[in-house]
């Protein structure tokens, strides 16, 4: 069976443009989503899980998947772990055959591997009472949260535009002098 992929999103080209070329597929079945939402990828993942060795997953490039090169790898996992093949099917060129094949399932896995295994840098909190660690605004950002503040905005408000703690936005307010 051969599954089509259409998805809009700024990476990709038309629905329509995508629609042709799988249309030249022969897919036997066209999911179409007007965008990768969490439901569109819980669908993905559904149709995915369902496949069986020997279908084919069709799309117009990776970037219907919507999601960052370390997701795609895993998605692009499990379809090969399933036994089927992916084909991507760009405007220009011939339809390129990814088929589930020894080398090319180690290096999905390994990637996959890699980057189940990458850590993300801690993001450093701020403490309460923490002297020197306070965000620092620009003159621009300060004359804004004032003219902001002028007019009706409250400090918190005005803290959550700029990311500051609304003590912060209080503190450049009693400045204004």
């Amino acid at each position: 069976m051969r599954y089509g992929i259409i998805v809009e999103g700024p990476q990709s080209p038309s629905a329509e443009v995508q629609r042709l070329r799988l249309a030249q597929q022969a897919c036997d079945v066209v999911v179409e989503e007007p965008a990768m939402t969490p439901d569109a990828l819980r669908r993905l993942l559904r149709l995915i899980a369902r496949l069986k060795p020997r279908d084919e997953l069709a799309v117009h490039g990776l970037e219907v998947f919507g999601q960052t090169t370390g997701a795609v790898v895993h998605l692009l996992r499990e379809v090969f772990r399933k036994g089927a093949v992916i084909v991507v099917a760009r405007e220009a060129e011939e339809p390129m055959r990814f088929e589930p094949q020894p080398g090319l399932l180690a290096l999905v896995d390994a990637l996959a591997d890699h980057e189940a295994g990458r850590t993300l840098p801690p993001v450093p909190r701020r403490r309460r009472g923490e002297a020197g660690r306070r965000m620092q605004l620009t003159a621009h950002q300060i004359d804004y949260a004032r003219k902001l503040h002028a007019e009706g905005a409250s400090p918190r408000a005005i803290g959550l535009l700029f990311q500051v703690a609304p003590d912060d936005i209080w503190q450049i307010l009693d400045r204004q002098g």
